[in-house]
């Protein structure tokens, strides 16, 4: 199961990533992934990407899968900084 992790601004990201391995800490439950939402606010790829980047810092390696990147333009960036997976629905949805 992928852990949603959602925000205002990059700290907020940071902090709910932070917040979730505490609760992780405390159960002994293990999500095998985390799944960033509502990444649309943030009009730069290097915005979204430092989110992952950041995450992957703290030395995780489990799947960082992106909900909707809001582009295709943004994929490359995204895969470099560290994301697995990628639900890009937004342009199929856009053409119907």
């Amino acid at each position: 199961m992928l852990a949603p992790i959602h925000g205002n601004d990059i700290d907020d990201y940071i902090l709910h990533y932070k917040k979730i391995i505490k609760i992780e800490s405390k159960t002994g439950y293990k999500f095998y992934g985390f799944a960033l939402g509502g990444l649309a606010k943030f009009k730069q790829a290097y915005q979204i990407a430092k989110i992952v980047k950041k995450i992957r810092d703290f030395n995780e390696k489990r799947k960082i899968h992106i909900l909707g990147s809001s582009g295709i333009d943004k994929l490359l960036l995204l895969m470099y900084s560290g994301a697995d997976s990628f639900d890009c629905n937004s342009l199929l949805r856009r053409s119907n």
